[in-house]
C-alpha cells in the first residue's frame, strides 16, 4: 500500500535500509532478490549476462544496465509478460491451472528450468487450458542481479 500513497519508501532488512527511493524506482529496480519478492510478484531466472543483454530460458533479453559478462540473475515484473498461444516448436510454458474471473484469467504456468510457478493474470481467451503451451513475450528491460 506504501508504494501507492508515499513519493518516497524505504525498504528495512534487519534493521537497516535496504533500499530508498521512489516508489516506482524501488519496485522497478530494486537493489536484489530478496527486496523484488517483497514488493510484489517477480519472475527471476537465472541467465548468461553480456553487456547490455541477457540469455535466460525466455531468450536474449535486453537489461537495465551494462554489465560485465558472466553469471547472473534476471527480474521481470508480472506486468512486463504477455502470453499467446503457441506451438510446440515455439512453448516456452505449459499452463497448468486457470482461475477464471471474466475478463481475466489468472494463469499458472510451469517453465523447463524454472522450479517456481509463475502466476500471471490476463485476458480471458477461450484457448486458456491447462496443457496449452504459451509463449511469454518480454516488454521493457529485465533487472540484473549479477554474481
Amino acid at each position: 500500500e506504501a508504494l501507492s500513497f508515499a513519493t518516497q519508501v524505504a525498504v528495512m532488512r534487519q534493521g537497516r535500509f535496504a533500499q530508498v527511493g521512489t516508489p516506482l524506482t524501488v519496485y522497478s529496480q530494486p537493489v536484489d532478490e530478496e527486496t523484488a519478492l517483497f514488493l510484489g510478484d517477480a519472475l527471476i531466472l537465472p541467465a548468461r549476462l553480456s553487456p547490455g543483454r541477457a540469455s535466460c530460458a525466455l531468450g536474449d533479453l535486453a537489461t537495465d544496465a551494462l554489465h560485465p559478462a558472466g553469471e547472473g540473475r534476471v527480474m521481470l515484473r508480472p506486468e512486463q509478460l504477455s502470453v499467446s498461444v503457441s506451438g510446440p516448436q515455439e512453448s516456452t510454458a505449459i499452463i497448468r491451472d486457470v482461475d477464471f474471473s471474466g475478463q481475466l484469467s489468472t494463469l499458472t504456468l510451469s517453465m523447463a528450468g524454472h522450479e517456481r510457478p509463475i502466476v500471471l493474470r490476463t485476458v480471458s481467451q477461450p484457448a486458456w487450458q491447462p496443457g496449452a503451451m504459451v509463449r511469454l513475450t518480454v516488454s521493457g528491460k529485465a533487472r540484473v542481479f549479477s554474481g
